[in-house]
């Protein structure tokens, strides 16, 4: 096998999205894009290591629904159900951003990219910051309908501004 290397940015952003798994094997497999870190292991994944963080709090409280209105949707317009399994964390404020989500992603990224993030999150569609288990950052952006009422509210990747 090849030698293959990683900065110590990749190798934190690995961290932080393994440690986004609990109570299952979280598994960092080289990709065809470099190292992902993935719950389910496919036959021909190149296994790097396998994490087993287990949740400090066994029974703690989980939320039954939580309600976003507008109702939040997909790139489909399909109404996503759920949001607390697929979530854990949403940011709404700019001093919150500029509190947690700027500090957490510096750890593991470029001030390129921490521009990026705050170039999408000042844009007027931008209604909040989500963040999911792995760490992808995600937007939530939502737009006036003709009737000047917000009707969806869509989940955006950086990559989409």
């Amino acid at each position: 096998m090849a030698k293959r290397s990683l900065t110590a940015s990749e190798l934190r952003k690995l961290a932080e999205a393994a440690d986004g798994i609990r109570d299952q094997p979280a598994y960092v497999v080289w990709g065809p894009n470099g190292p992902e870190v993935k719950t389910t292991l496919a036959k021909n994944d190149e296994l790097i290591v396998e994490c087993d963080t287990k949740s400090d709090v066994k029974s703690r409280p989980e939320f039954k629904s939580i309600t976003i209105d507008p109702p939040l949707v997909d790139r489909d317009g399909h109404r996503i159900s759920h949001v607390e399994r697929k979530y854990d964390a949403m940011f709404w404020s700019e001093a919150a951003v500029e509190k947690f989500v700027i500090p957490y992603y510096a750890r593991f990224t470029t001030a390129h990219h921490i521009a990026r993030i705050m170039t999408a999150f000042n844009h007027p569609a931008t209604m909040a910051i989500i963040h999911p288990p792995l760490s992808e950052i995600q937007f939530i952006t939502s737009t006036p309908s003709t009737s000047g009422q917000q009707d969806s509210a869509h989940i955006r990747d950086l990559t989409d501004f």
